[in-house]
């Protein structure tokens, strides 16, 4: 349950929130929101095969779909970092935005 919460909730809110922070609060255009919209499935897939294949005791398939959610948080982290020379407003939000970018919280990217 601490995977789904974790994993499922938070971290998808995150990315959600910051999807639509970035255009409005750093006044600059994602560098691609198709690769937004598509991440959102991979990530969904990864997260869902992962807590599914905890309950069911399916250890292989937790590597696979642990790999799948990780690829989903990487893919979100470089199309928001690809974003980042389009930032017209550099103000301290800016400098957060990237420094987590950058160094994500390990709870992010240990299934």
């Amino acid at each position: 349950m601490t995977h789904l919460a974790v994993l499922g909730w938070v971290t998808m809110m995150i990315m959600g929130a910051l999807y639509q922070l970035f255009p409005v609060a750093l006044q600059a255009t994602i560098s691609s929101p198709n690769v937004g919209r598509r991440n959102f499935w991979v990530y969904l897939a990864g997260v869902g095969g992962f807590v599914l294949s905890f309950f069911f005791s399916w250890t292989p398939r937790i590597a696979i779909f642990g790999s799948l959610a990780v690829a989903g948080i990487v893919i979100f982290t470089a199309n928001l970092l690809l974003s980042y020379p389009r930032v017209r407003a550099h103000h301290p939000m800016a400098w957060f935005v990237l420094c987590v970018l950058q160094h994500p919280p390990a709870e992010l990217l240990d299934p």
